[in-house]
């Protein structure tokens, strides 16, 4: 599983385009699951991928995601920049923690 900003990636068609920021989830080999997370802001960035050799377990994937979230979320909180990309980063971090009500039978909730 892959949650990454923005999505889809920027650029041209036939380009790569690297994305801002990511979570990713794997199962591990005993059934457990871990996070990665990646981002790139301002003038850096920093990340890991999800392997068993961080330590980085939770025991189902919703509690990975959230683990991965959390985790983007301090890192990008820890920066000593709180520049323009950070600062969407984190507004994207809290969609994914509050998403917008579905709109049912053509009526906005």
């Amino acid at each position: 599983m892959l949650i990454k900003y923005p999505s889809p990636p920027p650029g041209r068609p036939g380009f790569v385009g690297l994305p801002q920021a990511e979570v990713r989830i794997a199962q591990a080999s005993d059934g457990r699951w871990m996070w990665g997370i990646s981002f790139y802001a301002g003038q850096g960035g920093e990340g890991f991928a999800p392997l068993e050799k961080w330590g980085r377990f939770a025991d189902t994937c919703d509690a990975a995601v959230s683990a991965g979230i959390d985790e983007l979320e301090k890192r990008l909180l820890g920066r000593r920049e709180q520049d323009a990309h950070t600062r969407l980063l984190l507004d994207w971090i809290e969609s994914l923690r509050a998403p917008a009500q579905p709109d049912l039978f053509g009526v906005a909730a």
